[in-house]
């Protein structure tokens, strides 16, 4: 869980913020919906609007929370498998 979301952190900053020093995926996901032309993805002339496939991420850094705070609960496996699979779809995704 925590891994695909650094996975995605490290991504997403990277590709479009590379100077922001501490990437934050909520605030990327943010971002994306202010400001959906930003997203170039392989099919992003498809999807309308750019940031329907990022929204799917918004609840991402919650379950992270959740589940590393200590204070939180294990994933349920729905949860896992659909951060697993949105992460390798969005990673595949990129340009």
């Amino acid at each position: 869980m925590s891994i695909c979301c650094d996975v995605l952190e490290n991504l997403l900053g990277q590709t479009y913020w590379p100077q922001d020093e501490k990437p934050q995926l909520g605030k990327f996901v943010n971002q994306f919906k202010d400001t959906p032309s930003i997203l170039s993805y392989a099919g992003n002339t498809i999807v309308n609007p750019k940031n329907l496939l990022t929204d799917l991420l918004l609840e991402f850094p919650n379950i992270r929370g959740q589940h590393t705070e200590g204070k939180g609960r294990k994933p349920t496996p729905e949860e896992a498998k659909f951060v697993l699979h949105i992460t390798i779809t969005v990673w595949n995704l990129q340009k």
